[in-house]
C-alpha cells in the first residue's frame, strides 16, 4: 500500500514570465554571441551589428516558441 498524496495544481504561466526569461536568456545569448564574432572577427563594428542584428530576431522568435511550448500538454503532469 503506497502512502503519499497527490497534489494537482493548475498552473498558468503568464506573458510577462515568458517575456523576462526571453529577455535574460538573449542577455547571456548576446553576449556569448559578440564575444564570438569578436574573437574570430575583430572587427568590432562587425560583431556589433550582427549580434544585434541576430538577437533582435532570436528575441522574438524564442518568445513565440515559449509561448507554443506553454499550449502544449505533453510532458505536464
Amino acid at each position: 500500500m503506497k502512502h503519499g498524496y497527490i497534489l494537482e495544481m493548475t498552473m498558468t504561466v503568464k506573458k510577462s514570465r515568458s517575456f523576462a526569461k526571453s529577455l535574460t536568456w538573449r542577455v547571456i545569448a548576446l553576449l556569448t554571441t559578440f564575444i564570438t564574432l569578436y574573437a574570430l572577427s575583430k572587427d568590432i563594428n562587425m560583431a556589433t551589428m550582427a549580434t544585434v542584428i541576430t538577437n533582435a530576431v532570436n528575441f522574438v522568435a524564442y518568445y513565440y516558441h515559449e509561448r507554443a511550448w506553454n499550449a502544449i500538454g505533453w510532458g505536464k503532469e
